[in-house]
């Protein structure tokens, strides 16, 4: 049986990304810097962008791959409703080291993040019909992303915007946010795909239909990689 090749997973969270590219084929390790007592594979405790230089340097090898969700505070909502807090701007740092160990790589991110060329994929387009969560994802190597299929779901829930809700109004998704309240969170592991996690993480988390659809193109640039070096 051929050994799967070997993707990092830098600022792996709770693994909703990891356990995507381990279902396209990959061998997964992690690295946080948080604890993650549910993480389901590997994980190194480090720092991701000081582990990220370490590999750069050559001083870590034997990986074919290498995903990378820096944080994204700095590029949400967040930072405009926080005023002047200021959060880390790490999508070009991250993306030079990438750059510089000459692996297939792939860096994911919130809309409004400055990622080159990216692809986008929502979870209406992805089998998850609940979640209309948008990600886009920058990739070093040919891929495709996935149409939105918004409004194909039945509105049984009730909206979520606090004033439609008073009206009356109706949605068909579930808001995979905030602290739960009235948003449906006893329908946010069925909406994210993910049944491991606790709600705080779901909300952080990337599903991982997402990455076991970039997964595929990733695995093709690995193999082709791998077939070029025979």
């Amino acid at each position: 049986m051929r050994q799967r090749p070997r993707l990092l997973d830098l600022f792996c969270g709770a693994g909703g990304c990891s356990v995507g590219y381990h279902r396209a084929g990959f061998e997964v390790v992690g690295v946080d810097i948080a604890e993650q007592p549910r993480y389901p594979f590997a994980l190194l405790r480090d720092d991701a962008l000081d582990f990220l230089r370490m590999v750069a340097a050559g001083g870590f090898t034997g990986f074919d791959a290498i995903h990378a969700s820096p944080p994204c505070q700095a590029y949400s909502d967040l930072h405009t409703l926080n005023g002047r807090r200021e959060y880390p701007d790490l999508v070009e740092p991250v993306r030079e080291l990438l750059k510089a160990t000459g692996l297939p790589y792939v860096i994911e991110n919130v809309e409004g993040a400055p990622l080159e060329h990216p692809i986008r994929i929502c979870g209406s387009g992805i089998g998850l019909p609940l979640l209309r969560r948008h990600r886009l994802f920058e990739c070093s190597f040919p891929a495709m992303g996935v149409p939105c299929a918004h409004g194909a779901t039945e509105k049984r829930f009730p909206a979520l915007n606090g004033q439609d809700r008073k009206r009356g109004g109706r949605s068909g998704i579930v808001g995979v946010y905030g602290n739960g309240g009235d948003k449906r969170a006893d329908l946010w592991p069925e909406a994210m795909g993910i049944d491991w996690m606790t709600r705080q993480e779901l909300t952080q988390a990337i599903p991982p239909r997402y990455t076991e659809h970039v997964g595929h193109y990733l695995l093709a640039e690995v193999n082709a990689r791998r077939e070029m070096a025979a």
